[in-house]
């Protein structure tokens, strides 16, 4: 029985890799179903190269307040992303958007990580925003991120990329970028992360905060269509990284302890 365990598990590992494809595949056509009823108001978040590790999902709800020439408007955006394998990040959104009309969207996103950052390195990943959309929008995009280490400024985070529609015109490339550090204040527990991001529709900037109990809430604002209008945002969410973090440590300690007591009972022995 034992010999016949430890085959099957070689031949699970032999499988592996073409398991991860057909999953992949599998997600593309599950995303090619889903509906998507109008286009929405874009909103300047560019996908940076970074992937969430395998078994971590974060989940929130972002508000969207502001005012133009013609109407108010107020957007609610469902977020759900969750990583696989440590390369792969799927995420899906619910957008609702209010003004003359009620108009909503599900839609999907998928990045691949070419690259993790090594050294001089960066990360490096491909993806797809409203992957279910892609032949009306073909938002395909390429993205790097590094962390520099500047004077004064310690560590912080770089982001840079490439993409169409979304990030370009239609028939066209264009470039996005953001910044990002990371602090600790003596105002809350937990990690405050300030972010500035640009894209061709415009700028934003936002100060996120990560709780211990692994609660985020954000507040920022956008500068849209050449500073002809100006948005507000507040966002809440929760992610298990912390928890998982937890669980991870805990076994751990679990596995010391033990083996530290069967070296004990060895010793009387």
């Amino acid at each position: 029985l034992l010999m016949e365990f430890r085959l099957r598990i070689a031949k699970f590992k032999d499988n592996l890799s073409s398991w991860k494809i057909r999953f992949v595949c599998y997600l593309l056509l599950c995303f090619q179903t889903i509906s998507v009823f109008a286009d929405q108001p874009r909103q300047v978040k560019i996908p940076v190269a970074d992937i969430i590790e395998h078994g971590i999902f974060e989940a929130g709800t972002s508000f969207f307040f502001g005012r133009d020439n013609d109407f108010s408007r107020r957007e609610t955006i469902l977020d759900f992303d969750f990583g696989l394998f440590n390369w792969i990040e799927i995420g899906i959104n619910h957008q609702k958007t209010l003004r003359i009309g009620d108009e909503s969207a599900l839609l999907g996103h998928l990045k691949l990580q070419l690259l993790k950052e090594q050294d001089l390195s960066p990360h490096l990943s491909i993806g797809v925003k409203d992957l279910n959309n892609i032949k009306k929008h073909r938002s395909m995009f390429l993205s790097f991120s590094k962390k520099l280490n500047l004077p004064k400024m310690h560590i912080v985070g770089v982001h840079f990329g490439i993409g169409n529609d979304h990030y370009g015109m239609e028939s066209s490339t264009g470039l996005f970028g953001g910044f990002e550090k990371e602090f600790s204040s003596r105002i809350a527990p937990g990690d405050f992360s300030l972010v500035l991001q640009f894209d061709r529709r415009g700028v934003s900037g936002s100060l996120l905060h990560t709780a211990d109990t692994g609660l985020q809430t954000m507040v920022g604002s956008e500068l849209l269509n050449n500073g002809g209008q100006v948005r507000f945002l507040a966002k809440i969410a929760f992610t298990n990284k912390s928890l998982v973090k937890r669980i991870e440590e805990t076994q751990r300690l679990a596995k010391q302890a033990a083996r530290l007591v069967g070296q004990g009972k060895s010793g009387k022995n």
